[in-house]
């Protein structure tokens, strides 16, 4: 279970940093919203496959009903 955990958190320290940079760069916001985008659809397909209890509550909490491609 650490593996899946540190795998998600490097996931989610990479969409942290795409965000924050789209924010410094506007010019780059695009691709770097749809990189942070592509990091959570691989958390999600991930804990799909290696816990579905996990997946199950963040489903439940909305945490993949946005893309962030969607944020202007």
């Amino acid at each position: 279970m650490n593996i899946l955990r540190d795998y998600a958190m490097r996931l989610l320290n990479f969409v942290e940093d795409s965000v924050n940079e789209a924010i410094k760069d506007p010019t780059s916001r695009d691709a770097l919203l749809s990189e942070a985008d592509g990091a959570i659809r691989i958390l999600q397909r991930t804990l799909m496959r290696e816990d579905a209890t996990k997946h199950a509550q963040l489903m439940l909490l909305g945490v993949f009903d946005q893309s962030l491609e969607d944020v202007v």
